[in-house]
């Protein structure tokens, strides 16, 4: 690929073999400048715009995961405060949910093409935050990872996030009743047949 350079000493050289050209020819060099020229203008302003566009869908998604955080940690303060367990743990499970939609938009962020989410990031990182947090109650409980590595859209990886969180609370109250106390729960996320199991 030529740099900018070396194509504006090329037309220019060009330009100067068409000066002796019939006039024809040099009413269609000029012409043909003068549509590369508008393409390049336009090429730039659409590169321009891209690059606007993803440093804003960047900014969506930054203040995104910075206004889930505060939801958070409003709701970490109301379930201190609060003495009836039912209340704290359906807090708690509030919380959960919005932390899942908080990794997704902040992998959002982080990630160049901000079009696509790494599922196995996202459920590593989400089972090992609800597992330690877990970890007081359940200290013989382990949960493990077993995902493929896979891209999705947001449109899929939000309700993938927030069911591996329906999932993992409800391994903590129904696969490993507190009376047993220990036992091992697995993450898994698997191309089966063009489809994700």
């Amino acid at each position: 690929i030529a740099t900018l350079d070396q194509r504006r000493e090329d037309a220019k050289r060009e330009r100067a073999e068409l000066e002796n050209a019939p006039a024809e020819f040099r009413l269609l060099g000029s012409a043909m400048e003068d549509m590369a020229s508008g393409i390049q203008d336009r090429d730039k302003s659409l590169r321009e715009a891209v690059a606007q566009k993803s440093h804003q869908i960047r900014e969506i998604h930054h203040r995104v995961k910075n206004n889930l955080q505060v939801v958070m940690s409003l709701l970490s303060l109301q379930a201190a405060q609060s003495k009836d367990p039912v209340v704290r743990e359906a807090l708690g499970q509030a919380q959960a949910r919005i932390n899942a939609l908080a990794l997704v938009h902040r992998q959002f962020n982080e990630l160049e093409d901000q079009t696509s989410v790494d599922m196995q990031r996202l459920l590593t990182e989400l089972t090992r935050q609800i597992a330690e947090s877990a970890s007081a109650d359940r200290a013989g409980v382990r949960i493990s990872t077993d995902i493929v590595l896979m891209h999705v859209s947001g449109e899929v990886a939000v309700p993938l996030a927030l069911f591996a969180v329906e999932a993992l609370g409800n391994i903590g109250k129904h696969a490993f009743p507190k009376s047993d106390g220990s036992g091992v729960g697995t993450v898994q996320l698997q191309r089966q047949n063009g489809q994700c199991r």
